[in-house]
């Protein structure tokens, strides 16, 4: 689900032509650091933030961030609009997690009031959901989301993509938590906002 083809800027083409740094070197380190920093301007975190740059895939970011934030001991919950929501189950069930799914028609939302339920049941370890499904075009409202995963879960795990660039989110909001974000997905997803 690559999407394409995409265009570079002649900007970006020229970064892309320029050195390559040797990734132990104090060029690589401070380019580095200056990425990590102008990350955390953008999406609106503390100085202090961690911020780990992963040289991979979504996938492989998704999976870096539940297997390093949630016990796999943990059941969790993943609310799916479609195919990353169904790829977040599909990582846990890969790794060990006891999975539940609460899946949503497509280009819907999967109700508030049923991801409530499903957490009051209790057990749960994390929630995990994608906040734009870029196969649907639905935007999981995660200004909503977030309180009710800090009330009846203790963590909650949220694959963000170019969302960022659209809308007002910031990392330092106190219930965001071990967010993945990727850049290489298309900007121009029309998104369908969880409103239920």
């Amino acid at each position: 689900m690559t999407p394409g083809p995409v265009v570079f800027s002649i900007d970006v083409l020229r970064v892309m032509a320029s050195t390559v740094y040797e990734h132990t070197s104090p060029d690589f380190a401070a380019l580095h650091g200056s990425v990590i920093r102008g990350f955390r301007v953008v999406v609106g975190a503390r100085s202090n933030s961690p911020v780990f740059v992963i040289p991979g895939s979504g996938t492989l970011a998704m999976e870096v961030a539940l297997l390093n934030t949630v016990d796999p001991r943990s059941r969790v919950l993943v609310v799916s609009h479609g195919f990353f929501g169904d790829r977040w189950g599909e990582i846990a069930r890969a790794n060990g997690y006891d999975v539940t799914v609460i899946s949503s028609e497509p280009g819907d939302v999967v109700p508030l009031d049923s991801i409530v339920e499903e957490l009051s049941r209790g057990g749960y370890g994390a929630m995990l959901v994608s906040h734009v499904e870029t196969s649907t075009g639905v935007r999981a409202d995660l200004m909503k989301l977030t309180p009710i995963a800090r009330t009846l879960t203790p963590r909650q795990t949220t694959h963000v993509k170019e969302a960022l660039l659209k809308e007002d989110i910031t990392i330092a909001h106190p219930g965001y938590k071990g967010k993945n974000h990727e850049t290489q997905s298309h900007q121009n997803t029309p998104q369908k906002h969880q409103t239920h």
